[in-house]
């Protein structure tokens, strides 16, 4: 088969590193793909819209990476041209590409999370009174995609209004902060959980945790993410039953109720509280840096799994996963999350530890060299009996990714407390 994925990140490296072991596979093509990707990049046309590029090649399967394409409709697209592609529509990429869309998608289907009330720019005045008058700590979101930075937990109540500020004035996220959400905070710890579904039938991937926070301790602005842990050790049993029972059962015949026929992933975010959890967020598309810790941990060839969701035929409920531990650090670059330097040289390691795999994200090659082109720059995937065994592994091949400015978490693997 000729797999086709679509993205730039280290998830699209880890994607088609793990998809390329497939016996099915005869050829993957990766676009625009980065320098980790090198062996399956193709090139494409100036001259062509890359949906009808991708049409034009006539693969076998198309597996976008990220939540852009999806929320544009790209499956859309790809569908009525009769392509096998996994992802969800663009009414049910909403979910991600809404977060108003989302809050009142759980409201209706009686999914546990944050109470909420949402505001336009014109409501300003009104969205203004309700953060003075509502308990603190405070969460603002922005409505639209915003790179997973749109999100501010205001402990203070300047934090808030300058919150406010940076959508409406600073317009930091342009068109995706004309809508915000205001929401109430919720205690416990987060954690990621992985589904994916033909729409009826549905299988749980290993859990994830990301750390969110660019600075040690949990401190600094939101990220993308700087690194990541699977299994979590606080997702226990009876965890994991009551967010089968009353957020992933619930999300799937919601989807169906609402006649949204959704192929794909779903990556839902949760805080858990004691043996209960409220969902934070839908994601559409696989997490990175979560990706990086999900699949090393999937003990079988998943791409027929992935064949069947996108067919609407999933016949397996359950997939075996490895009992070890797998983690990630992010090698970021200086400034990130804001402002940071492009095409600095990148000194690599020759050889990798046993149990170690590097996931290009902000890698482009030139020549001989690998020069950074993104904020963040790899990810260090490391492979271990326990978490503490995998962390050091991880962490010890961080400090040999080296250019200037570099810097990562140091506390990747530590569990935070509520």
């Amino acid at each position: 088969m000729h797999i086709f994925i679509l993205g730039s990140g280290a998830r699209e490296h880890c994607l088609a590193y793990y998809i390329s072991k497939s016996p099915m596979v005869t050829q993957l093509s990766v676009w625009p793909g980065n320098a980790g990707t090198n062996n399956w990049n193709i090139p494409k046309p100036e001259s062509i819209d890359v949906l009808d590029w991708i049409v034009s090649l006539h693969v076998d399967f198309v597996l976008l990476g990220s939540e852009d394409g999806l929320v544009k409709g790209y499956v859309d697209y790809l569908q009525k041209e009769g392509v096998l592609v996994l992802g969800p529509n663009q009414s049910g990429a909403r979910l991600e590409g809404s977060k108003a869309f989302a809050k009142t998608f759980m409201e209706r289907h009686q999914i546990p999370t944050a109470t909420s009330k949402v505001f336009t720019r014109q409501e300003r005045l009104e969205a203004e009174a309700y953060i003075e008058q509502h308990p603190l700590p405070i969460v603002i979101k922005a409505d639209g995609l915003a790179a997973g930075k749109g999100v501010t937990v205001a402990m203070k109540r300047e934090e808030a209004r300058q919150a406010l500020r940076q959508l409406w004035e600073g317009n930091v996220f342009g068109a995706a902060g004309d809508q915000i959400v205001v929401e109430g905070f919720l205690k416990g710890r987060e954690v990621s959980v992985f589904v994916l579904t033909d729409g009826k039938r549905y299988c749980v991937l290993p859990e994830a945790m990301d750390y969110k926070r660019v600075g040690e301790n949990q401190q600094g602005p939101n990220t993308g993410g700087m690194g990541a842990i699977s299994p979590v050790p606080f997702y226990t049993e009876n965890v994991k039953k009551y967010i089968i029972n009353k957020v992933i059962e619930p999300t799937i015949l919601g989807l169906q109720k609402d006649g949204i026929d959704y192929r794909g992933f779903i990556f839902i975010g949760l805080m858990v509280d004691g043996d209960q959890a409220s969902v934070v967020e839908y994601n559409v598309r696989m997490g990175d840096p979560e990706t990086q810790v999900v699949f090393p941990r999937i003990a079988e060839d998943f791409l027929p799994i992935l064949l069947e969701a996108a067919k609407g035929e999933l016949s397996k409920t359950e997939i075996q996963v490895r009992p070890n531990c797998a983690i990630t650090t992010v090698v970021a670059s200086a400034g990130y999350p804001g402002a940071y330097k492009s095409g600095l040289e990148i000194e690599w390691p020759n050889d990798m530890p046993a149990g170690v795999q590097l996931f290009c994200s902000g890698v482009t090659q030139k020549g001989d060299q690998k020069v950074t082109s993104g904020g963040r720059v790899v990810s260090v995937t490391a492979i271990g009996k326990t978490i503490e065994e995998a962390s050091i592994l991880s962490q010890e091949t961080a400090k040999k990714i080296k250019f200037d400015g570099a810097f990562y978490r140091k506390d990747i693997g530590k569990i935070y407390g509520d």
